[in-house]
């Protein structure tokens, strides 16, 4: 009969040798006339608290198992090499007495069926009892560690490795201070309190060739670390426990030197010159994102791919005024907020969508799910019935989850969609939302709460209707279509020169609000049209024509 083992030594053992548990596995093979093949021994150094599903050996041996024709027979030298957890133990031994004639160890010797192929009740006991001794040992093993390393800590003995703190040095196991690195420490320190900061401090060392204990130069991150260890003040943690430790600096030094470190974090501020309000919104027609750039006195957005590859593979779009466009779609959003006849009908979708969403989508994954779990139960019998094998199980069991996870996620989404209308619904129903966006920041949480989309693209001059309105040569117009995430479209022109704006929104409703179908435009249908046209300097975009039109963003 052909026989597989199963062979496990500790990871860096010196003590154990796999030849020492396969020389009486071979010879108990012998005795029994069992075959034993090279191929079919397999073995994993590794530790035993690693699961033997996780380990490379274990894996190919059950893969083995589905390939063979016969069953054959399985041989261990030992019950814990299988694992230190009982409950592991017996459930991988479950398993493997279906898809194995016997299972035999060999300290003590006994085996799972005994020679009428009857189940032993004494093999039950021994490997119940021995699982129980390997899961005690695991504890025991884990409790004389942590001992161990507290007695060590505790008599201010290293615990090695390369984690030696600047400004000590190692004398025979024990952490002394050393002297010429202590100095430095205490004029880090000093430094830090006198207001210097890490990097400053960090450039100063590595102006003095002053390395750190692995020899390299200093950093900031490397420098806070060095401030923020409380072995400087004597204290030492090890498994979240104190220990006295030779300290370098006085409490009272290290107390203020956290208290500035923390103050400095909670107060720092990332400045950013040039905000986008439309990060993964705007784009140019081309499909690339705008940027924002400096271009020579003023702001401006620019095509990505016309930047990075150069404006002959963009013919979309050149440069267009970063304020011209912002209060261009600041004053379209307040002429929807303005409108209380169109905010009632959107109002009314909304609300549609909010029960659609609590009272058909919802409860259909809340189905999905109790399906998920009847097949999950159901394969889970087949299982322990043995008509499916341990690899589809798990196979199976994994999509299962994956799926359950994807329906989970869509409920949530679903959950967070109508805290998202809801939030719509009291824009909508507030007077004035718009009012108050005089700076970027503002603007910026603005656009991204209620803006699905931006597309700009230029337009052509030549056409009659742009002639009228915009006349000056060099006259560069633009086309700007905004999805709102109020399921709203609108439309304007926006030109660089005269900052004329013809907004298509207020004599048809149907041409932005996709309850009623996706808008068509006609650009000779000059009616269809609200003309806006401004006076001012160029700074100042739409002049002093209407407040929000006269907004300059504060960075």
């Amino acid at each position: 009969m052909e026989a597989i083992c199963y062979l496990r030594i500790s990871k860096d053992s010196t003590k154990q040798d796999m030849g020492r548990q396969l020389k009486p596995i071979k010879e108990f093979c012998k005795n029994k006339g069992f075959k034993l093949n090279e191929k079919n021994i397999f073995q994993d150094e590794i530790s035993g608290s690693i699961k033997a599903q996780d380990r490379k050996g274990y894996k190919k041996l059950l893969e083995c198992l589905e390939t063979l024709d016969n069953q054959p027979v399985l041989i261990f030298d030992e019950v814990s090499r299988l694992g230190r957890s009982q409950l592991d133990i017996l459930n991988e031994i479950d398993f493997l007495k279906t898809k194995t004639k016997n299972i035999y160890f060999l300290n003590p010797e006994c085996a799972v069926y005994d020679e009428l192929g009857n189940k032993s009740e004494i093999t039950g006991i021994i490997i119940s009892l021995f699982s129980q001794f390997a899961e005690t040992e695991r504890d025991r093993i884990i409790s004389r560690i942590k001992s161990a390393v507290s007695r060590t800590a505790e008599k201010g003995k290293t615990l090695g490795g390369n984690n030696l703190p600047f400004g000590y040095e190692v004398v025979n196991k024990y952490f002394k201070v050393c002297d010429n690195e202590a100095d430095i420490v205490r004029y880090i320190f000093n430094m830090y309190v006198e207001g210097s900061g890490a990097m400053v401090i960090s450039k100063w060392l590595n102006t003095k060739n002053i390395r750190t204990k692995l020899n390299n130069k200093f950093t900031a991150n490397s420098l806070m670390k060095l401030l923020k260890n409380p072995m400087y003040k004597g204290v030492r943690v090890v498994n979240e426990i104190e220990y006295p430790f030779p300290a370098i600096i006085s409490e009272e030094v290290w107390d203020s030197v956290q208290l500035l470190r923390l103050n400095k974090v909670n107060t720092r501020k990332r400045v950013r010159k040039n905000i986008n309000p439309f990060v993964g919104i705007a784009k140019c027609a081309c499909g690339s994102p705008l940027y924002v750039s400096n271009s020579k006195y003023k702001l401006i957005y620019g095509c990505d791919n016309s930047l990075k590859n150069g404006t002959k593979f963009c013919g979309y779009m050149n440069t267009i005024d970063y304020d011209l466009l912002n209060n261009s779609i600041l004053t379209m959003f307040k002429k929807i907020y303005n409108n209380y006849n169109v905010n009632i009908e959107v109002v009314d979708v909304l609300n549609k969508k909010i029960n659609n969403i609590k009272n058909i989508h919802i409860p259909n994954y809340n189905d999905e799910l109790k399906g998920f779990k009847n097949k999950t139960e159901r394969l889970n019998d087949l299982f322990i019935d043995g008509k499916i094998s341990r690899l589809k199980y798990d196979e199976r069991n994994e999509q299962f989850k994956k799926d359950e996870l994807k329906i989970v996620s869509e409920i949530e989404k679903g959950k967070k969609r109508v805290k998202d209308i809801e939030q719509q619904i009291n824009l909508l129903n507030d007077n004035k939302p718009t009012d108050g966006i005089f700076e970027m920041d503002k603007f910026n949480m603005f656009s991204q709460k209620n803006i699905k989309s931006i597309i700009v693209k230029k337009q052509e001059v030549d056409n009659i209707f742009f002639k009228k309105y915009y006349k000056e040569k060099q006259q560069i117009v633009y086309k700007v279509e905004v999805e709102t995430n109020l399921d709203m479209k609108f439309m304007f022109y926006i030109g660089n020169r005269n900052r004329l704006m013809i907004s298509r929104m207020s004599d048809n409703q149907k041409i932005y609000n996709k309850v009623d179908g996706e808008y068509t435009f006609d650009i000779d249908d000059v009616k269809m049209f609200e003309e806006i046209k401004p006076s001012g300097k160029v700074g100042y975009l739409f002049g002093r024509v209407k407040d929000y039109m006269n907004t300059r963003f504060n960075n």
